[in-house]
């Protein structure tokens, strides 16, 4: 194979200077310290011949040798704004300088230069340029008021930039942003141009290695990709402290034994979707390439943090094993497509997965895995028992975009823990489904933690062979909408389950909510389960649970587990309707109404009722709030220990027929459409002198979607 290195002149990148402040006060000694300093080289006539030391940044001029423009590494082009007349500073866009976490944002239009009295030669974005004529050299000052003098410009420099300062400008007309150091001063960011018989390198920075259609990178810095190639990888194994940056503009690389993109070490690789790009890895299903005795597990494997970002499309196929898997960190940004084929993980990152920030999320995931999870982090699985787990870690977090998930097993799995915010698109489905069997040893759950589940919002449908939400821990759902089919329970907790707000629809499921304690806050829930609405004890779990904490993301470890002899079951808020063949409500402790809409329907017997509690243990339901109607069979039938209430045992009720509560006047104040035959019905509120059971007659009213009223009027009906 023949590898060229092409070497053509080209224009650099916009990356914009320092911004510099104000200095405290104006000395003439600043003068005489240039005078000292400035460097006695001339400069001869060449187009582009000074380079900023700091950012790198060219400076060129026009036939005049006046100073028209700059360019840097990325190939824009920023025209000066000459203002040799003035000192003042007309321009005003605003420079955004972002460092680690820290943003500071400044006008350069309110910053007063005050580090000479000397009027610039030129301004360029809200910094001043002057000229030395003893020693014909141009500077610039720095915030501390110290010269920085520019140098003559070199066109083969293979010298490495040591700023890592993220700098950017916003003006009315373009947004231009340059995020690594650069890996020359020259602003010639190397080009990687694959195909079947050679990759062509332009503009090599003495970083970059090719053999055998392998191209190795070996320092921080911007790398540009394209082409096409069967059998080709690109090799990251930079020992610098700089971010490496690989800019893939329409790049199809494959590769049978190997990985065709392997991060072996780096402080930090960052993959750039051009945008309007197709991007495509594939790897084989076999392995015969060895580092160290190991290999590579995924297409797209990175022994150190990963970032996608870019608003182009990235396909992935992992033949061998993962399709994307990082052993640290993995993080997507921007708004990308990413869609993944893995016969194991689709996406893995074992330190952490995350979708977005601060910044709700704008990209588009499509994963698929034939023998494995969807989404996955699981550091700390591996923790042995009694170690402090580390909360920054195993996590995954959603801020928004569109998620597609089918999966054999887990769909997103993370050992501490799962936090969606704001309002994604989820659509999940595990297994064979909600019509799949749960008798497996295997795991088919939505989502699922092994320590805290957090869903603040979005829109959710998950269909599972397993439990749809699952947490060894606690559940905390505060916002969204769901949209749920399980062959198992549809939300499961080993600890704490609050539903504090939201719209829960659970379609199909064996057992609706089923936790250790459950803390119905607020939201409007619907469940259909085959077995117990409300299960406040649990199943799944072994051992002793303490309830746990529903702050985020402070909590005391992962695993967990309850005993099913024990469980508090509490109604404080929202609409909740439930449809039961086993118990309509039940908790194997203590159970407390206080506040809510509660419509129970129970569908059958075999020693099930409508509500259900511990086993005379001392256990109590009690009622000092909210309303409860429900209907269904008489075995079983709890009453409350304390608390008003009215009940009956032989309702006698027809399927389809109207069961109401209206008071002495013939106020209906609950209404209710029987969707089944109901022998025993009871109702709680706090206000029930004179409240009687209905049945039958003619109901004049709305119904709600569940054949619910709380309003209307009743004619011709039996009273019970």
């Amino acid at each position: 194979m023949q590898v060229r290195i092409l070497k053509k002149i080209s224009l650099l990148s916009l990356l914009l200077l320092w911004l510099l402040q104000a200095c405290s006060e104006t000395t003439s000694s600043v003068e005489d310290d240039v005078n000292a300093n400035l460097s006695s080289e001339a400069t001869s006539f060449n187009p582009c011949d000074l380079t900023d030391p700091t950012s790198g940044a060219v400076f060129c001029k026009d036939e005049t040798g006046t100073y028209v423009y700059y360019i840097t590494v990325n190939g824009e082009t920023v025209w000066i704004n000459n203002n040799s007349s003035s000192s003042s500073i007309t321009d005003t866009n605003s420079l955004y300088i972002s460092s680690s976490s820290l943003d500071v944002i400044q006008s350069s239009s309110s910053i007063e230069k005050s580090c000479t009295s000397k009027e610039p030669s030129f301004t360029a974005e809200g910094i001043s340029y002057y000229y030395n004529e003893q020693n014909l050299s141009y500077y610039y000052y720095d915030s501390l008021c110290t010269p920085i003098f520019l140098t003559a410009a070199s066109s083969s420099s293979s010298e490495k930039s040591s700023s890592s300062t993220i700098i950017s400008v916003s003006s009315s007309s373009n947004i231009i942003s340059s995020a690594s150091s650069s890996a020359s001063t020259n602003g010639l960011s190397p080009t990687i141009t694959y195909s079947e018989s050679e990759v062509i390198v332009t503009n090599n920075n003495n970083c970059i290695e090719v053999t055998n259609g392998i191209t190795k990178i070996t320092c921080g810095g911007d790398y540009y990709f394209s082409g096409s190639r069967t059998e080709g990888q690109i090799l990251v194994e930079s020992a610098d402290l700089n971010n490496v940056y690989l800019y893939l503009q329409g790049l199809i690389l494959s590769n049978s034994t190997d990985a065709p993109l392997y991060v072996r070490n780096a402080e930090k690789v960052l993959l750039v979707l051009a945008d309007n790009t197709v991007n495509t890895f594939t790897d084989g299903k076999e392995r015969t390439v060895f580092y160290d005795g190991d290999t590579t597990k995924a297409c797209i494997y990175a022994k150190d943090d990963l970032t996608i970002k870019g608003n182009g499309k990235l396909n992935v196929t992992g033949n061998f094993n993962n399709g994307i898997h990082t052993s640290n960190d993995l993080r997507f940004k921007d708004a990308p497509t990413i869609v993944v084929s893995a016969v194991n993980n689709a996406i893995k990152g074992k330190g952490s997965v995350e979708f977005g920030d601060e910044t709700p999320w704008a990209g588009n995931i499509e994963v698929t895995s034939t023998a494995g999870d969807g989404i996955k982090s699981d550091e700390g699985e591996d923790t042995a028992n009694g170690e402090t787990y580390n909360l920054e870690k195993g996590f995954i977090w959603i801020t928004g975009g569109t998620f597609k998930v089918t999966t054999a097993h887990d769909a997103i799995d993370a050992y501490n823990y799962i936090k969606i915010d704001n309002s994604p698109t989820i659509t999940i489905k595990t297994g064979q489904g909600a019509t799949g069997s749960t008798n497996s040893t295997y795991s088919y759950k939505g989502l699922k933690s092994d320590s805290l589940l957090i869903i603040n919002g979005g829109t959710i449908d998950i269909n599972a062979q397993d439990d749809c939400i699952h947490s060894s821990g606690d559940i905390t759902i505060a916002g969204g909408t769901m949209t749920l089919a399980s062959a198992d329970d549809a939300i499961h907790s080993d600890k704490t389950l609050n539903i504090n707000d939201g719209n829960i629809s659970v379609s199909k499921s064996y057992e609706g909510f089923e936790a250790y304690i459950i803390n119905l806050n607020g939201g409007t829930t619907s469940i259909v389960a085959s077995d117990d609405g409300w299960n406040a004890a649990g199943g799944d779990g072994s051992g002793t649970a303490t309830g746990g904490s529903t702050s985020f993301p402070s909590w005391g470890g992962g695993g967990g587990g309850f005993s099913s002899s024990t469980g508090t079951l509490n109604v404080k808020g929202g609409y909740h309707f439930v449809k039961a063949g086993g118990d309509g409500l039940d908790s194997n402790g203590d159970f407390n109404i206080s506040g809510g809409t509660t419509i129970v329907v129970q569908t059958g017997g075999g020693g099930n009722g409508i509500l259900d509690m511990g086993d005379g243990s001392g256990y109590k339901m009690t009622h000092t709030g909210g309303v409860v109607l429900g209907v269904g069979t008489a075995q079983m039938f709890v009453t409350p220990n304390s608390g008003t209430y009215i009940s009956s045992t032989s309702l006698g009720a027809s399927q389809n027929t109207m069961i109401c509560i209206a008071n002495s006047s013939g106020q209906v104040l609950a209404a209710f459409k029987a969707p089944l035959s109901a022998a025993a019905g009871i109702y709680m509120d706090n206000n029930i002198s004179g409240h009687k059971f209905y049945v039958g007659g003619t109901f004049s009213g709305s119904l709600d979607a569940n054949g619910f009223a709380s309003t209307g009027t009743i004619s011709g009906a039996t009273q019970k």
